[in-house]
């Protein structure tokens, strides 16, 4: 008889991969985001009149400099799911 060259995998670890595998997979809402404070850069594009691939590399450097946070997330966008950064001011109290 041949022996099993594997252990089984506890049931536990199996129910932490598939929450992590769901939880990876979230859309969240944008209008959600939004009145939590965050913008996408076609917000701000819209607000400034500054085009949107100016924008993206100027917010990239505001967020190194420590003056912008940014997340990154999926979102439901034009019948399509986008993975889509936003940002947000960081409030120094």
């Amino acid at each position: 008889m041949r022996e099993k060259k594997t252990k089984p995998v506890a049931i536990a670890t199996i129910e932490n991969a598939w929450s992590q595998a769901f939880a990876s997979n979230i859309v969240e809402d944008a209008e959600v985001l939004r009145k939590q404070g965050w913008k996408s850069v076609r917000d701000i594009s819209r607000e400034t009149g500054r085009l949107e691939n100016s924008l993206c590399t100027s917010m990239r450097a505001a967020v190194e400099s420590g003056r912008f946070e940014c997340k990154k997330t999926r979102i439901f966008d034009s019948g399509k799911v986008v993975l889509m950064n936003f940002y947000r001011p960081i409030i120094k109290s």
